[in-house]
């Protein structure tokens, strides 16, 4: 059931917020001298990631139910695994225009 209530808080509103603050935790916690050679403040990852993701909420579906389980399994992932699961938080954008989607990584 908690798991449940988990997935139903997340929002195509929210996941760009919720998925920066997650990935940036896990990064400072995992890859802890690889985050503090990458980013002067946590806020600074939180702000890049962020944006990356707001521009794709802008150009895809977003699919609640993926993006609850994504960001549940980041949050409960070893730190050997947290880059594969970051990897899966995508899954919550579905038929996404590709050439926009390219303009949001690069």
């Amino acid at each position: 059931m908690f798991a449940f209530l988990l997935l139903a808080c997340v929002t195509a509103e929210s996941y760009p917020t919720q998925s920066a603050s997650v990935v940036c935790a896990r990064f400072a916690e995992c890859e802890k001298a690889d985050f503090e050679s990458a980013y002067d403040d946590p806020q600074d990852c939180k702000d890049d990631y962020e944006a990356l993701v707001q521009c794709l909420s802008d150009e895809c579906d977003f699919d609640a139910k993926a993006a609850g389980e994504a960001l549940s399994a980041v949050r409960s992932a070893d730190c050997d695994d947290v880059g594969e699961a970051s990897g899966n938080l995508g899954d919550a954008y579905t038929d996404c225009d590709e050439l926009a989607v390219a303009t949001c990584i690069f």
